[in-house]
């Protein structure tokens, strides 16, 4: 019987063990590939928290040397005013300019551009670190194996239980 016990509890401390070995803490942000060939398009905007508006791109990539054109575009909300864009990267402008919601460029290199937004009657906002627009989620965390460990434990206990019950019949 104290056999059965010895094995189960080892295989109980194995699963356990490789359950906290093999768990990602930290959360890992999703970006999809970008081949070599193309150029990214990124989007931000300050407020970060997007409360007086957001940003978005109708592409987030365009092949190299291919003339393609991007249009980006500012969405105020909550009565937010749009006021700029900053575009790092090279780019030739075709429609619009900075102080337009909406612009059309044709990137010549990587592109990450960020609307800026301002409350009615406010000043430009102080927020230093833009949001990137959630095209690029980032993936859950895989947590704490907590309930995964009590759930096998509870298991090999019962399977070793009866496993002495018939033994002992």
């Amino acid at each position: 019987m104290k056999r059965i016990l010895s094995v189960a509890l080892a295989m109980v401390m194995i699963f356990a063990l490789s359950a906290v070995a093999f768990a990602d803490e930290t959360p890992t942000q999703y970006v999809s590939p970008v081949p070599e060939e193309n150029l990214k398009i990124e989007v931000f905007w300050v407020p970060s928290d997007g409360s007086l508006g957001d940003a978005e791109a109708d592409k987030y990539q365009v092949k190299k040397n291919n003339d393609e054109t991007v249009t980006i575009t500012a969405n105020p909300k909550n009565k937010g005013e749009f006021i700029k864009w900053e575009i790092e990267g090279e780019y030739d402008l075709v429609e619009g300019s900075l102080t337009t919601p909406v612009m059309i460029i044709k990137p010549k290199t990587d592109i990450k551009a960020t609307a800026y937004f301002k409350a009615p009657g406010g000043t430009e906002p102080t927020t230093v670190k833009p949001t990137e627009k959630p095209s690029n989620p980032v993936s859950p965390k895989t947590g704490d194996p907590l309930f995964l460990i009590i759930a096998l434990a509870a298991l090999a206990l019962g399977t070793g239980i009866f496993a002495v019950k018939k033994i002992k019949e």
